[in-house]
């Protein structure tokens, strides 16, 4: 059985989701249930990444075009 994206979810990224919850906790549990539910990277769309990418206090500008693609950076 394959892993969902929270189980993949590099752990400095998973702090700081949670970290984010105390303030941000509809948007947050959104995104933590979407995870969840999901096993690859491109079933996400792009709202969701933008989402995943902000509260996981992922810098945007230092991305690579691969990260953008697959996620490298985010999730194991």
């Amino acid at each position: 059985m394959r892993k969902t994206l929270l189980c993949r979810l590099k752990p400095e990224a998973n702090e700081k989701l949670l970290s984010n919850r105390a303030n941000y906790s509809f948007v947050v549990d959104h995104v933590i249930a979407r995870l969840q539910s999901t096993d690859n990277y491109s079933d996400l769309t792009i709202h969701e990444i933008d989402l995943i990418v902000t509260f996981t206090d992922t810098d945007r500008h230092s991305r690579t075009y691969l990260n953008w693609i697959y996620g490298t950076d985010i999730f194991e």
